[in-house]
């Protein structure tokens, strides 16, 4: 057992240390809620696929001053105050209606490293009632990854769909982790999908990532290319 697991890790060291995947931010917050009961959000920043979760006051540049909003199924978004922890932040929110509530983060870190700006962003949905996850074009993440339903089952398919600027990325990359450190890269199809089946319960953080070359200016810094990293977690029963 013991020669199983250290292979399995060694086996994600070399998916990560083979890709193109930097630190990413991800929000968890509890997959359904109750109308008129607060629900905790935490937000945190690492690398899921080792449990290396990192200390706020070691995040990448400035990426600690992200703004976290939530938007209701009236498509209305709100800011929401965040209260820093050692390695994470934490806010509440009081869902008043049933129907899908969308927590999102998109934060350009300041620090510009080369030539290439670092966009960081993440998207959790919060259910409440008896809502199915819906539409989500009123998003505005240039990249996200978005599941079919907020909880998964162990062995039964699993459909996961990657979009940019709106439109589904066709060959997009997704690499899906497990809380056991499980982890493996996807190519999504011509509409942007992939499926699979998990194997394990518990939770797991999918992140989309993409890199592009282009000209600009963010805070007197000139860089020549942009990585965008994009998150969301997903929980299997």
């Amino acid at each position: 057992m013991k020669t199983i697991k250290t292979l399995l890790v060694l086996a994600v060291m070399l998916v990560i240390s083979n890709s193109s995947y930097a630190h990413a931010l991800w929000i968890e917050a509890n997959s359904n809620g109750q109308k008129g009961k607060s629900q905790e959000v935490k937000i945190f920043y690492g690398e899921f696929a080792t449990g290396e979760i990192e200390p706020v006051n070691k995040w990448y540049s400035d990426v600690k001053e992200f703004t976290l909003w939530l938007i209701g199924p009236d498509q209305k978004r709100e800011k929401v105050t965040v209260s820093q922890k050692d390695d994470h932040f934490v806010a509440q929110f009081t869902p008043e209606t049933d129907g899908v509530y969308y927590l999102t983060v998109v934060h350009d870190a300041k620090e510009i490293a080369g030539k290439t700006k670092y966009e960081f962003s993440s998207v959790a949905a919060v259910n409440v009632g008896k809502s199915a996850v819906s539409g989500h074009n009123h998003i505005e993440n240039s990249l996200k990854v978005i599941t079919s339903q907020t909880q998964a089952k162990v062995s039964s398919p699993t459909k996961i769909q990657v979009f940019m600027d709106g439109a589904p990325q066709a060959k997009g990359k997704v690499i899906v982790t497990s809380e056991n450190g499980w982890a493996k890269e996807f190519t999504a199809n011509e509409a942007g999908e992939i499926t699979f089946s998990p194997i394990w319960k518990g939770k797991y953080v999918l992140e989309a990532t993409n890199f592009k070359k282009g000209e600009g200016e963010l805070h007197g810094n000139a860089y020549e290319s942009t990585w965008q990293g994009a998150t969301t977690v997903m929980y299997v029963l």
